[in-house]
């Protein structure tokens, strides 16, 4: 480790699980490591679904159509430049990463089709540059929370086809005023099957 060694640090060396961190020289250990003068950080990755991800770079994801093993990984959170992420009809399971919030900058949002089950996590409402959020057809379950009346921007977002219970928040409602039809409007939950209720407001007249 005291040869003057040089250069930067090499993919393979950062190579940690899932995620392929930054790590600066001191952190490899072989002794007094900066003293062969490596620079930089190093690059890394982010392992989703067997493929890598480049979490600076990367804005769109879009897959459908496989079979893929367990859920959506919470490693998708250090995604932070994705504006599009589409994981639909993957047989995806368990529940929705509370990681997701951390996308910011999203503007489109799909996880249709799948088996996901457990809640839709109220971290979805720091979401608030979607216009389109799409959890339909799966198994969630529990009231839908009120903060999705932060996103207000969305214009189509569809739930139906879960087993969700209680109405629709009122914080939601008012996003779309009189202008969401229950069956084939821009708010969707599946009033026909009864899986959500409707919102408690007038102008939804018989969304009730």
């Amino acid at each position: 480790c005291n040869d003057l060694l040089g250069g930067s640090i090499p993919l393979e060396l950062c190579s940690s699980g899932q995620v392929r961190p930054r790590i600066d020289c001191d952190e490899i250990i072989c002794g007094e490591c900066c003293t062969n003068h490596f620079y930089g950080r190093c690059p890394y990755q982010v392992v989703l679904f067997g493929r890598a991800w480049d979490p600076e770079n990367v804005t769109e994801i879009r897959l459908s159509f496989e079979t893929l093993n367990g859920g959506v990984p919470s490693e998708v959170g250090m995604l932070t430049q994705l504006t599009y992420l589409s994981l639909t009809h993957l047989s995806l399971t368990g529940v929705i990463p509370t990681e997701l919030g951390m996308l910011t900058t999203l503007t489109y949002l799909s996880l249709r089709e799948n088996s996901l089950t457990g809640t839709i996590p109220s971290e979805l409402g720091l979401l608030t540059n979607l216009t389109g959020l799409y959890l339909h057809d799966n198994g969630l379950t529990g009231e839908i929370p009120s903060e999705l009346g932060n996103i207000e921007n969305i214009d189509k977002l569809y739930l139906h086809e879960n087993r969700l219970s209680g109405n629709l928040p009122l914080e939601v409602c008012a996003l779309y005023a009189a202008t969401v039809d229950c069956n084939e409007g821009d708010v969707y939950c599946g009033f026909d099957d009864r899986n959500c209720g409707g919102c408690e407001s007038e102008s939804f007249g018989n969304c009730d």
